[in-house]
């Protein structure tokens, strides 16, 4: 096994616990030590989904950040910002069934409330999506 240390999350950011996002075939977990918040979620269904919200206050570029771990495979899954395929995030492996890692990505957000939906992949533990915008 790889050891890696936990990748702490970015201070700053405003933090939206999966367990606490609107759920359809996502289990909460509390297993696995290191998470924020009550827990985190996975799935094997495979039509989940997973929505969070998010109130944007000043329009720009913004990094959504994804703290999960990884059963050891890489994949990836397509996000919808208003229903509207945006952009996709890459689980990466994360060493270890004990480690949280995070992968980020950016996109552009007008002022005002969006909501971010996605599939959560099978493998993968999800423990919470922050949220900041991007310092130029």
């Amino acid at each position: 096994d790889i050891r890696l240390k936990n990748m702490d999350t970015r201070n700053g950011g405003t933090i939206l616990e999966a367990e606490s996002a609107s759920l359809q075939d996502i289990q909460q977990h509390v297993d696995v030590k290191g998470y924020t918040g009550s827990g985190y979620v996975s799935s094997t269904e495979s039509n989940n989904e997973i929505t969070v919200e998010y109130n944007v206050e000043a329009a720009g570029k913004y990094i959504l950040e994804f703290r999960y771990i990884s059963d050891g495979v890489t994949t990836k899954t397509r996000i919808s910002i208003d229903n509207i395929s945006n952009t996709e995030v890459i689980f990466w492996p994360s060493g270890t069934a004990e480690n949280w890692v995070w992968d980020k990505v950016e996109t552009n957000l007008s002022v005002g409330a969006h909501s971010f939906s996605f599939r959560l992949p099978d493998g993968i533990m999800l423990d919470h999506v922050n949220i900041y915008p991007m310092i130029r």
